[in-house]
């Protein structure tokens, strides 16, 4: 006879099985469909996922349309085919720099404080190359939810009003988590000293937002602010499918919708005849390409055209 707790077992564990993500399926069907232009894989990141669990990674919201501030664009002549920030400013070591997240929903900060640190070494011509705090910003920005989810524009403002600190000063205690119980991690408290070291304050060392608000919903637009002023931060829709990304350019096949995401535009280009947008994920390297992925151009595909956040820093 099974006992009542070996049935409990049973029971967590064929439940546990119907939320995870069936990857084995997706893979099969991206990889034999002849209209598809990337590859799918399995990624060890997701495979002991449930959905839950994957989901509570996606944790970008939506700016509203009420609350858009859209800054004035001036579109460029001759825009290019091919264009990558990682190339334009080589000197800018943090264009490329793959995060991690862990696992934890403060893919909005991430986004932020990278493109940020990016815009501050292109705006000073190199002379700062601050590494910013993702953590500060996870923990301590009002009316985000830490892990639990917030927006780039509401990162910013913050920046503006209060400042960010370095990672220097608060390492980032979410990243590198590569099993499913990290999801239980609560959002760390909003130190107002540096961490582990209480001994100097938060304030000693901050770096402050100019101005900050939306870029339009054009192809052309995105792509002169790139130029300009460096890489942008967007959001998009997650399908389950995107999870087995492993190249080629991105577009949705497969599986339902898994939430929001926010990520660093860095360039585009055309591959195979196939327009794309590159893209600066924060799920570490061993993840997509190397940590980077593309995704098609153009046709607002997964909505990563629509909420394009941007901030000036403050040199």
């Amino acid at each position: 006879m099974i006992s009542v707790k070996n049935m409990l077992c049973l029971f967590l564990n064929l439940l546990a099985l119907s939320l995870s993500l069936d990857l084995n399926t997706i893979v099969n069907e991206v990889n034999t469909r002849s209209d598809v232009s990337w590859v799918a894989g399995r990624n060890p990141r997701f495979e002991r996922m449930t959905r839950a669990q994957f989901r509570s990674m996606c944790g970008a919201r939506k700016t509203p349309e009420s609350e858009k501030i859209y800054l004035p664009t001036k579109v460029l002549d001759n825009i290019p085919e091919e264009f990558d920030a990682i190339k334009e400013w080589p000197s800018c070591e943090t264009i490329g720099t793959i995060y991690d997240q862990g696992h934890c929903g403060s893919c909005w900060a991430m986004a932020s404080f990278e493109s940020l640190q990016d815009r501050f070494c292109i705006h000073s011509n190199g002379s700062m190359k601050p590494l910013l705090s993702g953590q500060h910003l996870t923990s301590c920005c009002p009316g985000s939810n830490g892990c639990n989810g917030g927006w780039q524009s509401k990162a910013f403002n913050f920046i503006k009003g209060n400042g960010i600190t370095t990672e220097e000063c608060i390492p980032y205690q979410m990243g590198t988590c590569k099993h499913p119980g990290c999801s239980m991690w609560k959002t760390p408290k909003c130190n107002r000293t540096c961490y582990p070291n209480t001994k100097i304050p938060v304030d000693k060392e901050k770096y402050y937002v100019r101005t900050y608000g939306n870029i339009a919903r054009k192809e052309a637009a995105i792509q002169t602010e790139i130029m300009t002023n460096g890489p942008v931060t967007g959001s998009f829709t997650v399908y389950q499918d995107f999870a087995t990304y492993k190249s080629g350019v991105y577009h949705h096949v497969s599986g339902g919708y898994d939430g929001l995401h926010a990520i660093k535009i860095v360039g585009w280009g055309v591959q195979d005849g196939v327009k794309y947008w590159k893209v600066v994920n924060s799920w570490n390297t061993d993840w997509g390409m190397d940590g980077v992925f593309l995704i098609k151009r153009g046709n607002n595909e997964c909505g990563i055209e629509g909420d394009i956040v941007v901030a000036l820093p403050k040199i």
